[in-house]
């Protein structure tokens, strides 16, 4: 062990250095804790596995679920915003493990059919946004439905894409699009698209919507 010379020892004026040392600030404090929350998250999101099925997906979000959870406590926040992060948690584990717990549970609407997971209608509304991207740059719906088709890729037809596409700029009266969420998800995204759109500017724009599309439309 290297012994502290004379000249390095510590003067009675430097205590509070090593005390600043010693006890983190909470700047650093809440630096590091942002650092953790990072790495919990790249590892929930962005680790490489085998692994496609639904079960595997919860695992992932129950991961992240937790390191959100160790980031509010870290940072003083009150147990109970903590715990319901963790509370979630256990309801996406308890699936895994065939338990349904009720946070979770569909509510009941009678006879009415719930009709497709709002994921997937979302997707809808961005094949749509792209559409629309295009349409404003020039292209034909039946252009602009080809492009869809050929850049999300899977067995979509492109007269679907057409029907997605025509319903969504109805009115809400009209439409047969009667997911709330996935029509303010199209109005909020065709509010980005300028008008006098270039043609560049519109495929580009389109491919984003398309990619993201891709991602839950493939699966």
């Amino acid at each position: 062990m290297r012994m502290l010379h004379h000249a390095e020892a510590l003067l009675p004026d430097d205590h509070d250095d090593l005390e600043d040392v010693r006890e983190p600030s909470p700047l650093n404090a809440l630096r590091v804790s942002i650092v953790t929350l990072s790495e919990g998250l790249e590892k929930a999101f962005d680790s490489k596995s085998d692994c496609k099925d639904v079960e595997y997906e919860r695992v992932r979000y129950i991961h992240a679920l937790h390191a959100i959870s160790d980031f509010l406590r870290a940072n003083n926040a009150p147990l109970r915003y903590a715990q319901r992060w963790n509370r979630l948690a256990v309801a996406l584990n308890d699936a895994n493990d065939g338990r349904a717990d009720p946070l979770l549970a569909p509510s009941s609407f009678g006879s009415l059919n719930a009709a497709d997971p709002t994921v997937e209608w979302l997707a809808r509304a961005d094949a749509a946004l792209g559409m629309a991207a295009l349409v404003a740059g020039g292209a034909s719906r039946v252009e602009a439905a080809k492009m869809a088709q050929r850049k999300i890729g899977g067995d979509i037809e492109a007269k679907t894409y057409l029907s997605w596409f025509d319903q969504f700029r109805k009115s809400a009266e009209k439409s047969k699009t009667k997911n709330s969420l996935a029509r303010t998800w199209f109005d909020n995204g065709r509010s980005l698209i300028a008008p006098e759109i270039s043609s560049p500017a519109a495929t580009k724009l389109a491919r984003f919507f398309f990619k993201r599309a891709a991602i839950q439309l493939r699966k």
